[in-house]
């Protein structure tokens, strides 16, 4: 099912005095299994760089997935994709649009 491929994430957040636990690490490896369990084979996420590349993402942009107008970030680098099957993302590409959700703010 092509719309099972790609799975948007919402980033990890860790109360600070849980922080340096490994909580947020565990919380993003589950998300990748259930991901997979569910039939996905990438995962988006908007998020900090420096949290999500020692878990296998990459900027979106170096795959030409980018931001579309209706996605607000503080640079390129912070839209990042991760495969879960090798080689799902080499057919992917385009915007990255949020205007169906506009309504659930």
């Amino acid at each position: 099912m092509p719309e099972l491929e790609l799975l948007l994430l919402s980033p990890v957040a860790v109360k600070t005095e849980f922080q340096r636990q490994h909580i947020s690490k565990e919380l993003i490896e589950y998300g990748f299994e259930r991901a997979a369990q569910m039939g996905y084979k990438a995962v988006i996420v908007e998020g900090n760089p420096q949290n999500y590349r020692p878990r296998g993402f990459q900027t979106s942009a170096d795959l030409g997935i980018m931001a579309g107008r209706t996605v607000s970030l503080p640079s390129p680098e912070c839209l990042m994709v991760k495969e879960l099957v090798e080689g799902a993302l080499l057919h992917i590409n385009g915007m990255v649009d949020y205007s169906d959700y506009e309504f659930l703010t």
